[in-house]
């Protein structure tokens, strides 16, 4: 199950983990991460909504034990275009066990 963000809190706190791992002004090739990860993986966008990512996507959050994963769209503007036009984020938790 995933759930788009709707809450203004929960966005918040969302926008606060995405900065702090992510400069959210570069681009790659620049150096986007502001942690150390020991393995990252980029993916296009029209690859990360496709129908087969969603169950790539429950895989590794399996693997993680981490209790969900942030998935954030930065472009279109979350707040400028995206909730104006669906009084939702573009930000959503895919959380353990989700069919997706």
């Amino acid at each position: 199950m995933s759930k788009l963000i709707s809450d203004k809190e929960k966005f918040e706190e969302a926008v606060n983990l995405v900065k702090r791992a992510f400069d959210h002004e570069k681009r790659l090739p620049e150096q986007i991460f502001n942690v150390p990860f020991q393995k990252t993986c980029v993916f296009d966008f029209d690859k990360a909504m496709s129908y087969s990512f969603w169950h790539e996507l429950e895989r590794l959050i399996n693997l993680s034990n981490d209790p969900f994963i942030l998935m954030a769209v930065l472009d279109p503007h979350p707040v400028d275009y995206f909730y104006k036009e669906f009084s939702r984020y573009n930000f959503f938790y895919p959380f353990k066990g989700c069919n997706s």
